[in-house]
């Protein structure tokens, strides 16, 4: 059974005054966090206490780990392509998951869709290692931290950058969630801000805990790709 989630929200065209705002800020630049943030996955089998139980899976594939093949279900987070379908056209979207391509790529082109909205994608290689545990560098996608917010389910993730992070619980197959659709009307508002920290460091006192600078940076692959936006 695939569950189908419907909703209305209306993309208003703005008025003259918001237009010309839009004008002297630059696109802002969404990073987007993929397990438990925007889908959940399975592997062999459901585990009794799964609350995925009588769904049908939107994605199943096969991934190679210690010389076998494991069949991966990967379950949509409700609202996920509505979420994905709007905020595109607000942002300039980038995938940043600890995964491997190997994992990542056929989830990311299911919720691509064929649509070209996330064909920027980082990847397990280009996280940093702190403890035993990894998190993300923002600055490998862009220097000017004014325009990134990072939404992730796990604070490790964006220990660095606590004043670009959107926060979102995480997700393993409530049904009735509508985290993503409830981060829209936020989302739609801060694209219109000069620098999303001056709105984003007000839910708390986000300090960096982690200096980037004590950590090792990994290549910097994406500043040519956002150049343009």
């Amino acid at each position: 059974m695939k569950k189908r989630y419907q909703f209305t929200y209306k993309d208003i065209p703005v008025g003259t005054g918001l237009s010309a705002q839009l004008q002297h800020v630059q696109t802002k630049i969404l990073v987007l966090d993929l397990d438990e943030t925007l889908v959940h996955s399975c592997y062999d089998i459901l585990p009794e206490e799964s609350q995925l139980k009588g769904y049908e899976a939107d994605l199943v594939f096969h991934i190679s780990a210690k010389n076998r093949k494991v069949k991966t279900e990967v379950y949509k987070r409700p609202y996920v392509d509505a979420f994905l379908d709007m905020v595109s056209k607000w942002y300039l979207l980038v995938i940043y998951t600890a995964a491997m391509e190997e994992y990542a790529d056929p989830i990311i082109n299911m919720l691509d869709g064929s649509r070209g909205i996330l064909n920027i994608r980082l990847y397990r290689k280009h996280c940093l290692p702190l403890n035993v545990s990894l998190t993300k560098d923002l600055r490998i996608i862009c220097d000017d931290l004014r325009r990134i917010c990072i939404i992730d389910n796990s604070p490790t993730a964006y220990l660095c950058y606590p004043q670009n992070a959107v926060p979102i619980k995480e997700w393993t197959g409530n049904r009735s969630d509508t985290a993503l659709l409830d981060l829209l009307p936020f989302l739609d508002c801060l694209r219109f801000c000069s620098d999303v920290r001056s709105i984003l460091q007000r839910g708390s006192d986000r300090r960096s805990i982690v200096p980037i600078e004590k950590l090792k940076r990994t290549t910097v692959v994406l500043r040519e790709s956002t150049k343009h936006s």
